[in-house]
């Protein structure tokens, strides 16, 4: 596993979703987010369709579901070179599932919705 700058930084979640959620949502949230990033950066299909995952803009929506999922939306910005000069947002979306044994999250689902005038979702879970 590649290590990234932003691995331990702060998530930059709404104010209207900081009020939506307890405490102890917000933590699970912030659990899946980083999940999900860990799994866009390390899908090929992910670097070859949508480039390199620079950062994390925003957290737009998430909600823990009566079967302890959790769902989440946010904001990433890509890059096609690696750098800031062609980056461009992506909507992505992710549903976090407890691993079996372990404290961590299994990503079940996670998409890449890439607007570029034509509009692309890309599954890659």
């Amino acid at each position: 596993r590649v290590a990234y700058a932003d691995d331990a930084a702060p998530l930059d979640i709404t104010p209207n979703l900081l009020k939506s959620l307890r405490a102890d949502e917000a933590v699970l949230v912030d659990q899946v987010v980083r999940a999900a990033r860990a799994a866009v950066r390390a899908s090929p299909v992910a670097a070859r369709e949508l480039g390199r995952l620079l950062r994390i803009e925003i957290v737009l929506g998430a909600g823990v579901q009566k079967d302890g999922s959790v769902k989440v939306r946010f904001f990433g910005i890509f890059s096609t070179s690696g750098g800031s000069s062609d980056s461009y947002s992506c909507n992505v979306s992710a549903t976090g599932e407890r691993a079996d044994g372990a404290d961590g999250w299994k990503i079940t689902k996670l998409s890449c919705a890439k607007d570029e005038g034509w509009g692309r979702t890309i599954d890659l879970i």
